[in-house]
């Protein structure tokens, strides 16, 4: 019992002032030899790798798994979009769960669900369970996002520690073109099955990696307060409203399902109440006050307008397509 409780907490080190996490919950950023880098390298792509491969192997073989599940556009729709729900706002918890309990029991309970959840999927067969998986995943998988991104700082020098971060984020925007590479062999091996062994063993790997390649340990802090889960609920609630307008309004009409209407105003309900709440409080769940300085909020706009961009290019692509073929 007394190995099990060493290997989930963080060892105790005196670290000199310049090398101490900035906040709680992040690692302390002590210097390493090249072959420890490398190791941090490595485990940062693979826990990167498994971050967004799960959810991108589901919406890049969105159509075949609706033919094989026998599933109408709109239920293929909510595969994808019951992921995003519930990510877009998971990691407003999570962070505050990260410094409370510590970084390494984070870790690996995480990667642990996450792992789970994955083989999970191999033993579903109807709709609705999926969706209560999918929407699981997306919110553990959030967690995995900050592992990589501190392992592949823990990889660089004070000075350098900045591109270490890019390459971090940049690591997990590789989930859709290497899942596009990937998915037609994993299909023509085991089918739909194929994809969450997949998501399941980077998972498993993750685990074992993170497990024997010890970040430095963070500082803990008592951040959690029973508000947060009010503001929370009703964030998250929100968010997630606003996710499903944005992935089902073009195949079900922007006007024509009354539960698009309905989610518009509970979304906007939600949100106003709890920024009322957020923006009083002295411990927030969501600092509003720093949101609300004017390049974070045009910086916010920019990168909203870009999502809906992106998330439109295969329409937009298709579109094209069939136009070409009518002019040709």
């Amino acid at each position: 019992m007394t190995r099990f409780r060493d290997f989930l907490d963080d060892k105790a080190h005196d670290f000199p002032e310049h090398q101490r996490p900035a906040v709680a919950g992040s690692p302390a950023t002590p210097s390493h030899d090249p072959a420890t880098g490398l190791a941090h390298i490595l485990v940062a792509v693979l826990v990167g790798t498994t971050a967004g491969l799960g959810s991108a192997l589901v919406s890049v073989n969105t159509a075949q798994l609706q033919q094989v599940l026998g599933l109408s556009v709109e239920q293929a729709a909510w595969l994808t979009t019951s992921h995003v729900m519930t990510a877009v706002s998971a990691n407003l918890l999570l962070i505050k769960i990260r410094q409370q309990y510590g970084l390494r029991r984070f870790a690996l309970t995480s990667l642990s669900l996450y792992a789970a959840l994955a083989l999970a999927h191999l033993l579903v067969s109807d709709h609705g369970t999926a969706l209560l998986l999918r929407a699981a995943s997306g919110f553990v998988s959030v967690a995995l996002i900050p592992l990589c991104i501190f392992h592949m700082m823990q990889a660089f020098p004070e000075r350098w520690r900045l591109r270490g971060l890019v390459l971090g984020i940049g690591v997990t925007q590789c989930a859709i073109p290497l899942a596009r590479l990937l998915s037609p062999s994993l299909l023509a091996s085991q089918g739909w099955r194929s994809l969450f062994l997949l998501e399941a063993g980077l998972a498993l790997l993750s685990l074992a990696a993170v497990g024997l390649l010890r970040l430095p340990p963070a500082e803990r802090a008592r951040v959690l307060r029973p508000l947060d889960l009010l503001t929370f609920v009703l964030m998250g609630g929100g968010l997630a409203s606003v996710a499903a307008m944005l992935g089902l309004g073009r195949w079900e009409g922007w006007l024509q399902a009354p539960w698009i209407i309905v989610s518009l105003i509970f979304a906007i309900a939600a949100l106003l109440t709890a920024g009322a709440i957020e923006i009083r409080r002295t411990t927030p769940l969501l600092n509003l006050r720093w949101l609300g300085h004017g390049d974070v909020a045009r910086f916010a706009v920019a990168v909203f307008l870009a999502r809906i961009v992106l998330a439109e290019q295969d329409v937009g692509l298709g579109c094209g397509a069939v136009a070409w073929r009518h002019d040709g």
